[in-house]
């Protein structure tokens, strides 16, 4: 599990939240060496055919990032 300060996060909110969303990681944030959260990705169901409207969200919401990450 990674850990990251408060600070880390407030510089670097989209490569925390990347690595949480792609790479399924858990992260905890700490103030002061104390752990004060944990961001951790949401469980998406997998057992259907058809995406689920969380998958879909996710989807775009990634996409989107890139292009404008790519911008």
């Amino acid at each position: 599990m990674r850990t990251v300060s408060a600070t880390q996060l407030a510089r670097n909110t989209r490569e925390v939240l990347d690595a949480v969303a792609v790479q399924r990681e858990t992260v905890e944030i700490t103030r002061n060496d104390l752990v004060v959260a944990r961001i951790s990705p949401v469980e998406i169901a997998t057992d259907s055919t058809e995406p689920s409207q969380s998958q879909s969200a996710f989807s775009l919401a990634l996409g989107r990032m890139e292009r404008a990450r790519k911008a």
